[in-house]
């Protein structure tokens, strides 16, 4: 039995979980440790970072595994991303991103990121293909368990690309998909008797205040700051029952920076999305916007960040 967590960024402080996974579980580390200062950052986007890693106070113990495979483990370099992983490894947190990983001969865990741009940890189904086939050869009792970064932040639905990429993940090998990025929950689909869940939401991330879009000299062009709504706090934890191929899943919520468990063994008819097309696309430019305007009104003493508005809009 292995729980799966969403995306985790321990970026505020005073951040606290009351949830404690009951059995070994997996997270997406979506940000850099270390002080900034000591990095070069990656220009022109949100950079996360922070000194806090300590995952065992807040959850009862150490994750068995954290993906890296995300838009975010690159914010400060090969450096950031060298260190998180080395501090990481130091505490027996298995690293999955650039290698599967494997836990015992009964899970194989693999990481994806399916967003634009290039990383070595960018999805691609020959690769996927290889690696599934490689982990049957080398340990043909164990599930494949692929998590997927992808999808549109804040959407309640997941995208024509993520259900065809989650589909040929089942077609190919694949016994649970699990899905990070949007922030937000997304459906749970069982396709040919396999789970795919598209999106756990967030597990536990502090609300974003940090120096962002770098020039190429280093230097911050804005501060960024993002404070979660209801649908960005709630999440979910799926519990994978690698002998049945079962989930269970409980509901997750984060209220001033504590996350708890407010709901058990949800059924999983809860988790069909917004089933109306033009609705879902209605609530998504509505999350979209209002996010943004709350983000970025009354900031440093401007009425209204119009920098951060063209960013938004050369997204």
């Amino acid at each position: 039995m292995i729980t799966f967590l969403g995306d985790v960024a321990l970026i505020a402080k005073d951040l606290k979980s009351e949830y404690k996974p009951a059995y070994p579980y997996v997270l997406n580390f979506e940000y850099v440790i270390g002080a900034k200062e000591t990095y070069t950052p990656t220009p022109g986007k949100i950079n996360l970072c922070a000194e806090d890693h300590d995952l065992a106070s807040l959850f009862g113990a150490e994750p068995i595994a954290a993906s890296l495979a995300n838009n975010h483990i690159y914010d400060f370099g090969e450096a950031g991303y060298g260190h998180t992983e080395q501090i990481l490894s130091e505490k027996g947190i298995g690293i999955i991103g650039a290698e599967p990983y494997v836990i015992g001969e009964s899970v194989c865990l693999l990481s994806y990121m399916d967003l634009k741009g290039n990383s070595g940890f960018s999805f691609d189904y020959a690769r996927a293909e290889a690696d599934i086939a490689r982990m049957k050869t080398e340990h043909p009792s164990a599930k494949i368990v692929v998590q997927m970064h992808w999808g549109i932040e804040n959407h309640p639905n997941q995208t024509a690309r993520q259900t065809e990429v989650g589909h040929w993940l089942i077609d190919h090998g694949a016994d649970l998909v699990i899905g990070h990025h949007p922030h937000c929950i997304q459906p749970i689909e069982e396709y040919h008797g396999k789970f795919i869940c598209y999106s756990l939401g967030n597990g536990l991330f502090g609300n974003i205040n940090q120096p962002s879009h770098y020039d190429e000299k280093g230097v911050a062009k804005r501060k960024y700051r993002f404070k979660w709504r209801k649908w960005n706090r709630t999440s979910l934890a799926v519990t994978y029952d690698e002998r049945t191929d079962r989930i269970t899943v409980d509901k997750l919520y984060q209220k001033k920076n504590t996350l708890t468990c407010v709901a058990k063994d949800v059924p999983l008819r809860k988790y069909q999305g917004v089933k109306n097309r033009h609705l879902a696309k209605l609530v998504f430019r509505f999350r979209k916007y209002y996010l943004f305007l709350v983000s970025n009104s009354f900031v440093d003493g401007k009425l209204f960040d119009l920098n951060a508005f063209r960013s938004e809009l050369r997204r």
